[in-house]
């Protein structure tokens, strides 16, 4: 895109910032349009990698953050958002391995940034006029989350018959197996 060429792709990202006001009303000169949101997607996550990793997840835990925000206030829902959606989740499933047992890394706060990115996808898989090819991924990592708790066969049973039929979804099926009924 010319405009990120003339002014780089850090110009066109945002920090996140939480709306105080009861409108939550967002500023047009504050929003990400659509196109540079998939462009910029992965900026965060490639530069700045040589910092330590503690600043390096701040910056895309921020960036990224923004741009969930940006999807959300501007109703987005189409097969790019989708994209962008599950290369914010796979950054946080991703940092479980890379950042657990650094200072400022809260598994709390990553699994709630996961689960918020898996609900928003949720939704836009159900509604695609066209069989989303990481579908079954993301259901999986959603019923991992909820392995041995009740949440977990309700969420099953709502599925299509071609997702429960994924090896992802039957891996999760033996997955809760063994967390139910250890041998």
């Amino acid at each position: 895109c010319l405009i990120i060429e003339l002014i780089g792709p850090v110009s066109c990202l945002l920090t996140f910032s939480r709306q105080f006001n009861s409108r939550n009303i967002q500023l047009s000169n504050n929003i990400i349009v659509q196109v540079f949101l998939l462009k910029n997607i992965i900026y965060p996550i490639e530069s700045n990698i040589e910092q330590d990793l503690t600043s390096w997840y701040d910056f895309c835990w921020d960036r990224l953050r923004a741009i969930r925000k940006d999807i959300v206030q501007q109703h987005l829902q189409n097969s790019e958002v989708v994209t962008i959606l599950e290369q914010i989740g796979r950054f946080h499933i991703a940092c479980y391995d890379l950042m657990l047992g650094y200072t400022g890394f809260d598994i709390k706060l990553n699994t709630e940034n996961l689960n918020n990115c898996i609900q928003m996808l949720m939704p836009m898989y159900r509604d695609s006029e066209q069989q989303c090819p990481n579908e079954p991924e993301f259901v999986s990592y959603e019923l991992l989350m909820h392995l041995g708790n009740p949440q977990f066969h309700t969420a099953y049973d709502l599925l299509p018959i071609n997702i429960k039929q994924s090896p992802q979804v039957r891996f999760c099926i033996n997955a809760n197996t063994t967390q139910t009924h250890p041998t």
